[in-house]
């Protein structure tokens, strides 16, 4: 659609109309199923309930349905597109249904964490729903988590929801962390490209800050290189969505060819304004919790402070110690818990020091090809489980095949058994995908003893021969400031440049469709150097000396230039030098590309010359 029709064919508000017509028991399913879920829900925890929780204990206020129905009405909505239901929720959820829900949540407070039974008097002598389901709530938070991973129903819901109530006290004046926002990003983007009409999305980079010749900036968009950057730490995310909805119409105005312009008050920005205002009234429609929600702040690795690089000399006995307990606590799958299924990949036990251990392992060797239940069962996890997450999943899917849901939701249920049953085994709950769990281990020497720091250790999942490929890294002469990332970041801005995504789990991706075209290094490299015009060994592309030499050599001059552009663009975020060789590209590149430095390590040549 071009944009001088948007205005006109613009249409937003197509939705199907659901009847609120219902039996009795259906009815009281969903009263159920909304009660659980406003209280499940951590952002709503924070958002709502702490306040008003704290308001109610601090001040003994009398009790009081209506104070519930900001969170209730928040969460009913959230319930609807979280279950992608239709229709209008004023229908749907009555004032009796909101009244109801309300003074559910009412009594399940007071009766739990206040300590006592109804103020009016009802029910005399009912004990609260943490006690009759078995639940401590005086528990730590990691403790109550454990008790949710180890058990099911009423005393799983409650031991999470008393997790989320210690949790969200301690999180209540904190905001969403950037993993958070890219959830609600997948959200937007979809609906924002469908609106523009845009063919493809181009790059898009999560900054701190940015600025630009030396002011600052909440976004800008590279018609070059096709990248957008946004700045998000410490912004209402309704705000960097409506910087997010402007810079894509100004590559929408760039896929049309108009003459660009920055100044203010221009055609290209008052246009870009009226586009991101249209965006933003669907969205808003849509989510409209998110006009209240906090900042975005940092967050960052739940291991940091608690990891260190590890000694060379460490690796082996840290890993014998790691599968000796991964064993332990899944005795059925014990064979595969050695160095020959898990095959350490990239730098590790290359240089003196690693900063963490990446593990490739088969996905073969974790379940079989269906991901059935008899594979799951061997882990000692109920197959129920993983189905229950793999629906909530698909629900909320928009692009992931259903195996690679039905992989997450696997690996999210492992996580959680390893969590509850492993004695010094730690993985992170919130990162797992369809290829990766992230862990933290104790360091061991080679005396079996622990050094008293710890190290990440991670899981790629997938096809070993690719992941081995995808993770290389070569040994690079003592004195330069090559890592694996430097290679592996190369080839990925170079399948850019040729039209294709490279992904280290899933293999090259054909961006105009999405598809997986190839997993076997051989044929993914064919595929490149039949874009790019000239042959492309493994030999080659697994050292970042010899692939950096033949793009510059036989690459075209403007191909070239995109992809230092590209390539530069994505280690100005990366906590890593400028390879030795591109020093002088990346000065001259500086201000054109806005590249800040700003993650270069203290003994970058670059940073002392800055």
């Amino acid at each position: 659609m071009k944009l001088n029709e948007f205005f006109g064919q613009l249409n937003l508000d197509q939705q199907q109309h659901v009847g609120n017509g219902m039996h009795h028991e259906e009815d009281e399913k969903l009263r159920d199923d909304v009660f659980w879920f406003v209280l499940d829900d951590d952002d709503l925890h924070k958002q709502f309930f702490i306040p008003v929780a704290d308001k109610v204990k601090n001040h003994h206020t009398a009790r009081d349905w209506k104070t519930w129905i900001p969170m209730v009405k928040a969460g009913s909505l959230k319930y609807l597109k979280t279950h992608n239901i239709k229709g209008d929720p004023r229908e749907r959820f009555n004032k009796e249904f909101l009244r109801d829900v309300c003074q559910r949540i009412d009594d399940h407070y007071r009766e739990n964490e206040l300590k006592e039974n109804f103020a009016d008097g009802q029910k005399p002598g009912r004990k609260g729903l943490a006690k009759r389901s078995g639940v401590d709530c005086s528990q730590s938070v990691g403790d109550l988590r454990k008790v949710a991973a180890r058990s099911s129903g009423e005393r799983q819901r409650m031991a999470h929801w008393c997790a989320n109530m210690k949790s969200g006290r301690q999180r209540a004046n904190e905001g969403k962390d950037v993993e958070e926002f890219k959830s609600t990003l997948k959200e937007f983007l979809p609906m924002a490209k469908a609106i523009l009409g845009l063919k493809k999305l181009p790059t898009i980079v999560l900054k701190k800050s940015l600025s630009y010749g030396g002011q600052p900036t909440m976004g800008r968009f590279n018609s070059d290189s096709y990248t957008l950057e946004i700045a998000v730490i410490n912004r209402q995310p309704v705000d960097i969505l409506r910087t997010l909805a402007h810079e894509l119409a100004h590559a929408k105005q760039a896929s049309e060819h108009e003459p660009m312009s920055g100044a203010t008050g221009s055609h290209t920005e008052n246009q870009a304004n009226m586009i991101a205002g249209i965006i933003m009234r669907q969205w808003n429609k849509l989510r409209p919790e998110l006009l209240k929600s906090t900042p975005v702040m940092e967050g960052g690795n739940v291991f940091a402070g608690k990891t260190t690089a590890i000694k060379r000399e460490f690796i082996q006995p840290t890993l014998d110690a790691y599968f000796s307990e991964l064993r332990s606590i899944f005795p059925r799958k014990a064979k595969i818990f050695n160095s020959q299924h898990f095959v350490p990949l990239g730098s590790v036990g290359k240089k003196a020091h690693s900063g963490d251990i990446d593990l490739g392992v088969s996905a073969h060797d974790l379940v079989d090809k269906d991901i059935s239940d008899a594979s799951i069962a061997e882990w000692g996890i109920d197959p129920k489980e993983v189905q229950a997450d793999f629906e909530g999943l698909t629900k909320r899917a928009r692009t992931a095949r259903p195996e690679q849901l039905k992989m997450k939701a696997f690996l999210r249920q492992l996580t959680l058994y390893i969590n509850a049953h492993a004695p010094t085994l730690y993985c992170d709950e919130k990162k797992v995908s369809n290829g990766n769990i992230f862990g933290l281990f104790p360091q061991t020497d080679e005396n079996g003893q622990s050094v008293g720091s710890g190290v990440q250790i991670d899981w790629m999942v997938g096809d070993l021969n690719w992941l081995r490929f995808s993770y290389h890294s070569s040994a690079y002469p003592e004195g330069s400031n090559v890592k694996g990332l430097h290679r592996t970041q190369l080839m990925l801005s170079a399948f850019q440049v040729a039209g294709l995504s490279f992904n280290h789990v899933d293999g090259v991706k054909d961006k105009d469709t999405g598809e997986v075209i190839a997993r076997d290094p051989a044929k993914a490299l064919k595929i490149l150097g039949d874009r790019l015009g000239f042959p492309i060994s493994q030999a080659d592309a697994e050292d970042y000396y010899k692939l950096h030499k033949l793009f510059k050599e036989r690459m075209k001059p403007e191909d070239y230039n995109t992809l230092l552009n590209i390539y530069l663009k994505i280690l100005d975020s990366t906590r890593a030098d400028i390879p030795d060789d591109l020093h002088t590209e990346w000065r001259n590149r500086k201000d054109i590309l806005g590249l800040s430095g700003k993650f270069l390590p203290d003994s970058s040549a670059l940073k002392v010359q800055q």
